[in-house]
């Protein structure tokens, strides 16, 4: 029992700085993009603009940079960037639903700690801790399928009207989600909801 305290602990203070860490730079890239968008909209624009995530790959030779340490001029390779893309308005209909997924998160969140408690006193197989890790991983796998949308629409416009020279755009850099622990983690939430009726079956029985 021990154990699982210490481990449940770590694994909110992980999640809780994977929250925490990222915050500044996402907010940062919110505030760019809507002010990139206010500022291209002008009357009849219907297409403002959005900041996209852009997976680039080289079509020519290298280019060349100066290294002070070396002395001389060395190679170098992009493989993504950052850019401004002109998207139909629609795209930023996914905005009100990421953030009712992002609340939702925080709320599945509560409900992990609210587990976690329940562990600690004792607590393990009830329905009520099955809600809990349901809620937590359905909110997680919720809020990473919206913001892959949003990035995936920001980005395919963004590859249609971004040129680079001696580059060529290959699609979306993505959003650094680990979909298979995702997945684990639904997973694993089903398999104790499974576990947790077996254990009200026998109870039954005996």
């Amino acid at each position: 029992m021990k154990r699982i305290k210490i481990v449940g602990i770590l694994t909110i203070v992980v999640i809780a700085l994977s929250i925490a860490l990222p915050m500044k730079e996402n907010i940062q890239d919110f505030k760019d993009g809507t002010q990139a968008g206010h500022e291209s909209y002008s009357p009849g624009m219907s297409a403002p603009s959005a900041l996209c995530h852009l997976k680039i790959a080289p079509v020519a030779a290298p280019d060349s940079l100066y290294n002070e340490a070396l002395g001389q001029t060395v190679s170098y390779r992009m493989n993504s960037v950052d850019t401004f893309a002109k998207v139909p308005f629609w795209a930023h209909l996914f905005t009100p639903f990421f953030l009712i997924a992002a609340i939702a998160y925080l709320l599945g969140f509560i409900a992990l700690v609210k587990l976690l408690i329940a562990v600690s006193k004792k607590q393990v197989f009830t329905e009520k801790n099955v809600h809990y890790l349901r809620f937590f991983a359905y909110t997680q796998a919720a809020l990473y399928v919206v913001h892959w949308l949003q990035v995936t629409v920001d980005a395919y416009y963004g590859a249609q009207q971004v040129s680079i020279p001696g580059y060529e755009v290959v699609g979306s850099l993505g959003t650094g989600t680990d979909w298979t622990l995702v997945m684990i983690v639904i997973l694993f939430a089903e398999i104790f909801a499974v576990g947790v009726k077996i254990k009200e079956e026998q109870d039954l029985t005996v």
